[in-house]
């Protein structure tokens, strides 16, 4: 009898001195995570002018140096409406490459149906055939224009970056209905 009551009393010890730890451990995680917040803050200090000058020149390097990435969010179809994308899409430019890794939801004309084994839809990697870029000073915003093409179709990529990183990317071809994309300059 002894014995069963001093096991009692350590188990009871155990399970009180486990509960003590586990709140412990929780006061030091969340006093952990409190600083590292506060020191995200004070790092970025930034006014919104100077976040804002920060982005603009962000935006300016990335179409000097034609290397960009733009994370797509959003999905405009010409016979679907509208739509959230839940998944990670993007559009990325590289020197003379056009990487396209996009969504396509529409009407394919003479072409591989899309979702076939075969068919590459709107996610491919080519060589750019023609690069145009066009500023306009009073919208705040570049207008780009690529033409690529595959083994499947020949596309007109317009891709519209405004100086605040938010892009819009519209994709005409000879055998698709016409599609757009909203997202941001990575």
């Amino acid at each position: 009898m002894y014995l069963c009551n001093e096991n009692a009393t350590f188990t009871h010890f155990q399970i009180r001195h486990s509960r003590i730890m586990k709140t412990k451990n929780h006061t030091s995680f969340l006093l952990l995570l409190a600083a590292v917040l506060l020191a995200a803050c004070a790092t970025s200090g930034l006014s919104k002018e100077e976040r804002r000058a920060q982005t603009r020149k962000h935006v300016e390097e990335c179409l000097a140096a034609r290397s960009f990435k733009i994370d797509v969010r959003d999905m405009q179809t010409l016979r679907y409406g509208s739509r959230n994308l839940t998944s990670v899409w993007n559009v990325e430019v590289r020197n003379d490459s056009l990487i396209s890794y996009l969504p396509y939801f529409g009407n394919a004309y003479s072409v591989t149906p899309y979702g076939s084994s075969n068919s590459k839809g709107l996610n491919f990697s080519e060589r750019i055939l023609s690069y145009e870029q066009e500023r306009n000073q009073r919208k705040e915003r570049t207008s780009i224009t690529i033409q690529v093409a595959n083994d499947e179709d020949k596309y007109t990529y317009l891709i519209e970056i405004y100086d605040n990183g938010y892009s819009n990317v519209s994709v005409r071809s000879f055998n698709r209905d016409y599609i757009s994309f909203s997202g941001e300059l990575q």
